[in-house]
């Protein structure tokens, strides 16, 4: 196992995340060499702004922990850890 815990889409079936987070999480899933903001915009036109509110997201819901981050915010290692369960 490398930085991703789990393998399993489910998350896509959780209708509490919105489809911004969704298409966060699986673009760190399949790229698993993202370490910051900057280089996860670089897969779409959403801005800080929005890459910030999905990243949130996906804290707040659990899929998500920022382990590390330098003195302006700028690096982050982020680790997929789900712990919320849900029906689909």
């Amino acid at each position: 196992m490398g930085r991703y815990i789990f393998d399993e889409k489910f998350y896509l079936y959780d209708k509490e995340l919105s489809l911004k987070a969704k298409g966060i999480l699986s673009v760190l899933l399949a790229n698993k060499n993202i370490n910051s903001k900057q280089q996860l915009m670089n897969y779409a036109k959403d801005g800080r702004e929005s890459i910030d509110n999905g990243i949130k997201e996906l804290e707040e819901k659990g899929y998500l922990r920022i382990k590390r981050k330098n003195c302006k915010g700028q690096f982050y290692i982020f680790e997929s850890s789900p712990t919320c369960e849900f029906s689909k």
